[in-house]
């Protein structure tokens, strides 16, 4: 329904009709669009010339490059219809190939959680597309109305990605929750997280800060503003160690998926002042942290920094190796 409800007022609506008219160069001999703007920035300027001066450059300025706008928005209109289509399309063929599923069903019914192609990069890509489509009679109609039903099928979209992520935590379990805090469901520009709380730290030289993860989808974000620190992450289930240094001579945020064991030891001669942001409320009654100790021998990662060839490897992961050659 709420298709076509989209699709009539694309059509039907005179906005739409008036935009195809003053398209392109045409908005040069129809520049009654924005009288109404000039107008009442000459009334206003009869009162108070030098307060609405503003106003006035304003409206000028948008009847003059009315054109060069509706032909921006009419091309972007165009390009945002073939990435919407692409992302509609790819995850049937991704389902047939990697997806397990059974002779006479439909795509979607998958018995293998699907991790790669464009499932590496968004977890829900025909919502994503459906919500890019979205935008195309809002670039293409300019009208208030398209926009307003766009803007609420893109809503619709995103509570529909998380009804599927609880059905989908319900039949593939941890693997799932797991893949869930690599991969964001839509917004695959910048990721999803959002920060809810910042803590602060002082680490003294030498001192190991280690092990812990999450298992409720906690993302630790580390922003080191003074010393230098190296962190490790190791993954307990392909037993690989990533390790990389930050100071805050080269600032940088280091992002750390929860379900990752994680920790740091401070490697300058000075405190290291950290600052780290997390995506979860810290709860005091029920917190979401595992611990093993920092020394803990069952550390033994076959991959460093994603190398087998590394002399560390297939040894208990020893904090004290220094970090340089």
């Amino acid at each position: 329904m709420l298709f076509f409800s989209f699709i009539l007022a694309f059509v039907y609506n005179p906005g739409f009709l008036d935009q195809i008219k003053n398209f392109g160069w045409i908005s040069w001999l129809y520049p009654a669009t924005f009288e109404l703007i000039r107008y009442i920035a000459w009334t206003t300027w009869l009162y108070n010339p030098a307060a609405l001066e503003l106003i006035r450059y304003t409206a000028w300025t948008i009847w003059v490059y009315n054109h060069v706008v509706l032909e921006l928005l009419y091309y972007m209109g165009y390009i945002l219809w073939a990435v919407g289509i692409i992302l509609i399309l790819l995850p049937i063929f991704a389902f047939h190939r990697k997806g397990g599923v059974p002779k006479g069903k439909v795509y979607y019914d998958t018995t293998v959680l699907v991790e790669s192609g464009i499932y590496s990069v968004v977890r829900h890509p025909q919502y994503t597309g459906v919500a890019v489509l979205c935008l195309v009679p809002i670039c293409l109609g300019v009208y208030w109305l398209l926009a307003l039903i766009g803007i609420t099928c893109m809503v619709i979209c995103y509570w529909f990605t998380r009804l599927e992520d609880r059905g989908n935590v319900e039949k593939f379990g941890e693997a799932y929750e797991n893949y869930m805090q690599r991969v964001p469901a839509m917004n695959f520009l910048i990721g999803e997280d959002d920060i809810f709380q910042s803590n602060f730290s002082i680490t003294y030289p030498g001192v190991v800060r280690a092990w812990h993860k999450h298992t409720r989808g906690q993302v630790d974000y580390f922003v080191v503003i003074r010393g230098g620190i190296k962190i490790c992450a190791y993954d307990d289930n392909k037993k690989e160690i990533d390790e990389i240094v930050s100071t805050g001579e080269n600032i940088q945020v280091v992002r750390i998926p929860g379900h990752y064991w994680h920790g740091f030891k401070v490697i300058s001669s000075e405190p290291a002042i950290l600052i780290y942001f997390v995506n979860k409320l810290y709860n005091y009654d029920n917190p979401d942290e595992l611990r093993r100790p920092w020394s803990d021998p069952s550390v033994i990662p076959k991959k460093i920094n994603g190398r087998d060839d590394d002399l560390r490897c297939n040894k208990p992961w020893d904090w004290l190796y220094k970090p340089f050659k």
